[in-house]
Parts: C-alpha cells; structure tokens; sequence
C-alpha cells in the first residue's frame, strides 16, 4: 500500500476517534471496538502467517473486549482489565500453535507476530480510558492534530531517513500550537505528547517500508530463480540432443512433415504481484491501523502522568 493511502485510512480513523468527544462515550467505544476488530481481522493477514482467520478472530477479541470493559468499568482505574485481555489473548495464541502440532511451518514468526497483534488490539481501548479521564477534547485534539500532521508527513514520497525526523519536528511545532487554541494544556507537555505519538508513527512508516521492500526483494529473488531454472533446462535440453551428420540432417527435415515441426515454447512470463484480495485489502488496512490503535493507551498513561 502507498504511504499516502496508508496515511488517509490513518487520518479518517482519528477524525472518527475524534468525534467520540462530541458523539458521547458509546460512539467512542464502538468506533475503538469496530478499529480493534478490522485490525485484529486483517493483522494476520498482513504478516501472511498461517491459521490467519483462528487468530484474526482471537486478537479481534482482544481489542474489542478490552475497548468495551474500559468503557463499562466502574472507578478511575479504566484499564483494569487490559493487561488481563491481553494475557488471555496471548494464551489462546498459544493454544493455537499447541493445536497446529510440532513441525508446523513459522509457528516462531507466527506466534510472535500475533502476540504482538494482541498488544496492540489491546491498547485501542486507551481512546476510550482517555476520553472518560479528560472528559473535555482539548487533549485529544491535541494528539490527534499532532498524529496528523505526523501522518500527512509520512505520506510523502521520501525515504524514511528523512520523512521520519520531518514527522517528529512538525509534530512538535503542531502540537503546542493546538494546545494553545483547543486548551489549557502548557506547552511542554504537548510538546511530550507530539513526540510520543509523532515517533510511534514514523516507527510504522518504517515497519510498513521495510515490509514492502522485503517483499520486492523477495519477487526479484524468485524472478532470478525462474530465469536461471530456464537457462539450465535449456542447456540440459540442448545437451541431450543427438548429434546428426550432414547427410542425415536433409533426409530426415524431407520426410518430417509441417505439422510435425517442432515449436518453440514461448518466453516465460514474469512474475507478477499478488492479486488483491479481501485479506490482503484487510491486512494493508490493518497495517495503516496499526498506529493509531497503539497509541491510545501509550498516550493515557502520558496523559495520566502529565496532568496527575
């Protein structure tokens, strides 16, 4: 997926986020819940490990539970549970490649990277613990403006090298300026707060670049491997062909007749990318997800820090 479609589906998820403030704390919880859920469903599909569905299903559980217990808890301990989510969730993991047997293919890969899909479902209910702690959208504002700019940022066209200290700076000189215009928050802890989140984005640029240069790495390697295989079978072919002497070579082109002259087998067609398909689609949006669903019990607990 682009980087500039990534960062839209990034930037409607906040708006959505957002709007939870205006909308009332069951809007906020569904839209965290229905996030947790389409980037659980499509995480596994994203890092193309095996029994995707088995464990879209357990880390979509994950997220959308603790989203809802975060919204429903009583007292000011509005993540209570989450840990507990979490432990569960990463147990069912493991039930799972228990189940899958020994010798299965990638179990190390796979139960690591849906692990930490479990985390990070887990951590989308911190929109909504932030939501119940502020109360008033001034802090949000100043995050989601500071996620933003960070994100339209990531869109452009740069190596990370460099999109990635542009996202931090602009960030930071968005951040405090929200907090001027949308609250009372001082400058110094929304300044914390841009980089906090502006670096957690730029580390998913980073993870979702990496991955899709891995990826053409890996078709150029395949490609390599299908030219040379085509190479070799050409000269063992032309190797096992008898040698025929010039007398023989005229009798026997007369008496072969026109439909039995041999073909040659056209080019081989390269290899093309994958087609799209609706878990490879959910899996690019899991991906553009990832950190906006991450950063919303990263930035509570700033929150709770910087305001207690």
């Amino acid at each position: 997926m682009k980087s500039s479609i990534a960062g839209l589906i990034g930037i409607i998820a906040l708006a959505l986020l957002v709007a939870g403030h205006s909308l009332g704390l069951e809007y906020a919880v569904g839209v965290s819940m229905a996030l947790a859920v389409t980037f659980g469903y499509g995480w596994p599909h994203y890092l193309a490990i095996p029994a995707k569905k088995t464990l879209g299903t357990v880390i979509a559980l994950t997220g959308a539970l603790a989203a809802l217990t975060a919204g429903l808890s009583a007292g000011k301990d509005y993540l209570s549970w989450t840990a507990i989510y979490i432990a569960l969730g990463f147990g069912a993991i493991m039930v799972v490649q228990l189940i899958r047997g020994t010798g299965q293919k990638r179990r190390l890969e796979s139960t690591l990277g849906a692990g930490a899909g479990v985390a990070m479902a887990g951590f989308a209910c911190g929109w909504v613990a932030s939501f119940r702690f502020l109360g008033e959208p001034g802090m949000t504002a100043i995050v989601a403006i500071s996620a933003a700019v960070a994100l339209l940022a990531g869109m452009l066209p740069w190596p990370d090298r460099v999109a990635a200290p542009l996202a931090i700076i602009l960030a930071v000189l968005a951040g405090p300026l929200a907090a001027l215009v949308f609250s009372d928050v001082r400058i110094v802890p929304a300044a914390v707060l841009a980089i906090v989140v502006a670096s957690i984005i730029a580390a998913f640029r980073r993870l979702r670049t990496l991955g899709t240069q891995l990826a053409g790495d890996a078709m150029r390697d395949a490609r390599a491997a299908d030219e040379l295989i085509g190479e070799v079978s050409v000269h063992i072919s032309a190797a096992e062909t008898p040698v025929q002497t010039a007398t023989e070579a005229p009798a026997e082109a007369a008496a072969q007749s026109p439909s039995e002259t041999p073909v040659e087998s056209p080019a081989q067609a390269p290899l093309e990318a994958p087609a799209l398909t609706p878990g490879r689609i959910f899996g690019e949006v899991a991906a553009a997800l990832a950190p906006i669903v991450s950063i919303g019990s990263v930035v509570y607990f700033v929150e709770k820090i910087l305001l207690s």
